[in-house]
């Protein structure tokens, strides 16, 4: 659990740094942060969610929580190196068959161009934060992993030419893949750790 500028928020994946120590402090509401600025800041942290259905429904309220996730802990440590991983079903599983024990897939939506397009756009927008002021809600490096379980082995997307292929991307849109791919997101993010800290030193 780390706070950030309005509260405390469990993490899925923290890399702790090995040459600081915790030092608790009070915070938000007179709470008591049992690591303290100083060490929360140079904790590498890496958020993963996912979305197996109703990705288009849902989009306003995934995109907000995103959102305020790198906005609480930058706006109390601005130094952080923050990481996202949302993997999202392209094709949905149907629920009704999930209920008898069956996997099965939805047909893909008629505007799935559209919603894939909305994603790989809007997840951009918070993705690439190179500088320490300014830009709190944006996420030191964001990986979009789109994925079609329907296939004998899960297919993930790793460019744009592999969308458009396959029909999820208009070959005309300006949106793009390339800065949100997963096997880049750990590289990328050791080296803005590097730059603002020097090697990493970190926990085993």
């Amino acid at each position: 659990p780390l706070y950030g500028f309005l509260k405390k928020k469990n993490q899925d994946i923290g890399v702790i740094p090995k040459d600081i120590k915790p030092k608790a402090e009070k915070v938000v509401l007179g709470q008591t942060d049992m690591f303290g600025h100083d060490f929360t800041s140079k904790v590498l942290s890496i958020n993963v969610r996912s979305q197996l259905s109703s990705a288009a429904k849902n989009f306003d309220t995934l995109y907000e929580r995103t959102f305020a996730e790198a906005s609480n802990l930058h706006g109390r440590c601005p130094s952080m190196v923050l990481g996202e991983v949302y993997m999202i079903a392209i094709r949905e599983y149907d629920i009704t068959a999930s209920d008898n024990n069956i996997v099965k897939f939805k047909p893909l939506d008629s505007n799935i161009s559209k919603h894939v397009e909305k994603y790989l756009l809007y997840f951009e927008m918070l993705n690439g934060r190179g500088s320490t002021q300014g830009q709190d809600h944006k996420y030191e490096r964001v990986s979009l992993v789109l994925v079609d379980f329907s296939t004998e082995i899960p297919k993930i997307y790793n460019s744009k030419e592999e969308l458009v292929k396959d029909g999820l991307l208009k070959p005309q849109s300006g949106a793009t893949i390339e800065h949100l791919t997963f096997d880049t997101l750990v590289p990328s993010l050791l080296q803005t750790y590097q730059e603002r800290y020097g090697m990493p030193s970190f926990i085993e």
